[in-house]
């Protein structure tokens, strides 16, 4: 039964009308024109999620292109083999030289009290990183720290 109806669902869905489809383009024309960085409007990401119902994107990537809103999808699955890890994924190796340098930084003599404040938890996300950590959620709170930040700016 889902096999026969399934796809009839997905194609009425899917489908746009030529008005849609020519509006949709003026929308991007628009947004490239004005050279607006970062994710979609709320009001135009709902519209493309609607029609187009299933994404594929990293946990870093998605928020670049769509206001991750309550309601925007109905279901989201994280895939944690695609978790950063040095050694597998480039960004996660750029990140772990840095922490490595800052480490080795507050290091130095005459440093004691950063690396008092900030050496554990510079360490705690090296380990993440190697994939030898305790805490799978720490590079995501980190990440969503960044980006209140970023939001709030």
């Amino acid at each position: 039964m889902v096999r026969q109806h399934l796809p009839r669902v997905l194609a009425s869905r899917i489908s746009l009308t030529e008005d849609d489809r020519v509006r949709l383009g003026e929308e991007l024309a628009n947004l490239e024109l004005a050279r607006l960085a970062g994710p979609l409007p709320p009001a135009l990401a709902t519209e493309v999620v609607a029609r187009r119902p299933l994404w594929l994107a990293s946990i870093l990537g998605a928020p670049r292109r769509l206001p991750l809103s309550d309601g925007l999808f109905d279901l989201v699955i994280f895939d944690e083999p695609f978790a950063l890890v040095a050694g597998q994924d480039l960004l996660a190796d750029k990140l772990a030289r840095s922490v490595e340098k800052t480490l080795a930084d507050l290091r130095r003599p005459g440093r004691g009290r950063p690396l008092a404040k900030f050496g554990r938890i510079l360490e705690q996300t090296l380990d993440e990183l190697r994939g030898e950590g305790t805490n799978p959620e720490l590079l995501l709170d980190i990440y969503a720290g960044g980006e209140a930040v970023d939001a709030d700016a």
